[in-house]
């Protein structure tokens, strides 16, 4: 019986700490002006008025109606709540939902009536339903020799980030979001906090001094990347491939040398809409639409000054003779792509022998390939961005990142994980924090325990 105790008074300590912010269940009230929070698959009770009747609606997030209960305290049976995740209780007028969605997420109203149906009161509730924190992950990588940038991820809903380190608290995100950069002053420890409503959590990782002056950590190379075409590109509608051009990037398309042609486009949202319609006999050269094209009638050549991205689409050329009998009819598949950019490489390691590197790149249908120094890695996670590494990789390994347009790739020098014995320590320094809190909840519960012998002898007495 002690045990049970001491571990539930453990429990509440360590879910106050990291973890649910609130007791399971929640208990929301009408009367309360905050909004309630409840987390993803908890428990939440709603006291419901002692009033003779009441009608508990909803209004979800899609702006819909939908009545869940209707009760009259003359009725013989007690009310079904729909959806039946819901129940009610009638001793206590009490409703339960036993495990939140996102669904149940809206603006709850309650009208209350008296016994002859004449409305008392109206009340609203806004109830928000989230994930809660999890997942909390730390890496960081070298900009330069005394510039390193911190990266916190995890999952959940409405995450807000906060750091703090060894020596000082790190109050300001770069730019609001989930990433820090540290100048050579800090060293040791950082800790990223994420909370929302419902929940809070906190990794914590070890900074490493970058190298020095002489040591290339992060190496960005544009050799034999970049655009894969020169400006302008020049695609015809004799060609069998689809044509791709790279965002703000000048297009040549010619044309064939007929008396009469017109060009048409029909976008990604299958809308036809012309283009040019050239007559060899009209007096003025033809005005392309939209604008930014241009028609060189000297060569008959079609410029697209700077590709935007509702270029894309299927081009067709009807091309006619003198009489307008039809001649040929052409496609061309354009693809406008952003081109690679900001290509970012780093690491962290999941235990004393595993690394796992990651790469991220801005652009349009991007592709990963990895290398390292002595041989190629070509596999990648889940055909993603991310690569796991174990102890027998060591050195450079060089993220490449490509599209049909363009082609970049950074490399980074993996440094050893920290050894076993830093794992241990870890692992040590949790299992004193745990004993701690336990012997805390035993000291809590026996000086209870002997308040209430005390009690007890005093009245026997």
């Amino acid at each position: 019986m002690r045990i049970q105790v001491i571990f539930g008074i453990l429990w509440i300590f360590t879910q106050a700490a990291m973890g649910l912010l609130f007791q399971d269940p929640v208990v929301c009230r009408f009367t309360e002006s905050n909004q309630c929070y409840v987390a993803l698959g908890q428990r939440l009770h709603l006291p419901m008025p002692l009033e003779d009747g009441f009608d508990l609606k909803i209004i979800d997030k899609t702006s819909t109606h939908h009545l869940i209960l209707k009760y009259r305290k003359t009725q013989s049976n007690p009310p079904k709540p729909n959806p039946p995740r819901w129940q009610f209780v009638i001793d206590n007028k009490t409703m339960i939902l036993t495990s939140a969605e996102r669904s149940d997420s809206g603006t709850y109203t309650l009208d209350t009536t008296d016994a002859k149906g004449t409305l008392k009161g109206n009340y609203t509730l806004q109830l928000n339903i989230e994930a809660e924190v999890s997942s909390v992950k730390l890496s960081y990588s070298c900009l330069s020799p005394g510039v390193m940038k911190v990266y916190c991820s995890a999952d959940g809903d409405n995450l807000r980030f906060n750091w703090t380190s060894d020596l000082n608290t790190l109050p300001q995100l770069e730019n609001g979001n989930s990433t820090l950069t540290l100048n050579k002053d800090h060293h040791g420890k950082v800790t990223c906090h994420v909370e929302n409503h419902v929940s809070y959590n906190y990794n914590t990782t070890e900074l490493h001094p970058c190298p020095g002056p002489t040591t290339a950590v992060v190496t960005s190379t544009l050799s034999n990347d970049g655009l894969l075409f020169q400006d302008p590109v020049v695609c015809s509608f004799n060609q069998s491939n689809q044509c791709y051009v790279a965002l703000g990037q000048r297009l040549h398309l010619p044309m064939p040398l007929e008396d009469r042609f017109d060009l048409k486009i029909t976008d990604k949202t299958s809308t036809s809409r012309l283009i040019l319609k050239y007559r060899k006999t009209q007096s003025n050269p033809p005005k392309p639409n939209p604008p930014r094209w241009q028609f060189g009638n000297d060569n008959k050549t079609m410029i697209l000054t700077s590709a935007e991205r509702n270029d894309s689409g299927t081009y067709t050329l009807d091309t006619t003779d003198a009489n307008g009998n039809l001649k040929g009819n052409y496609i061309l598949q354009l693809n406008i792509e952003a081109a690679v950019s900001s290509v970012k490489v780093w690491y962290g390691c999941l235990s004393f022998d595993v690394a796992k590197a990651h790469c991220s790149a801005d652009g349009d249908n991007l592709r990963f390939t990895w290398t390292a120094d002595l041989n190629t890695i070509t596999q990648l996670e889940d055909a993603n961005s991310t690569l796991l590494l174990d102890k027998s990789h060591h050195g450079n390994i060089t993220c490449h990142v490509e599209n049909h347009v363009s082609r970049v790739r950074n490399t980074i020098e993996l440094h050893p994980c920290p050894g076993f014995m830093v794992f241990v320590s870890v692992w040590l320094c949790e299992v004193i924090i745990l004993l701690s809190l336990l012997v805390g909840a035993f000291c809590i519960y026996n000086r209870i325990y002997r308040k209430q012998k005390i009690t007890e002898n005093q009245e026997a007495l």
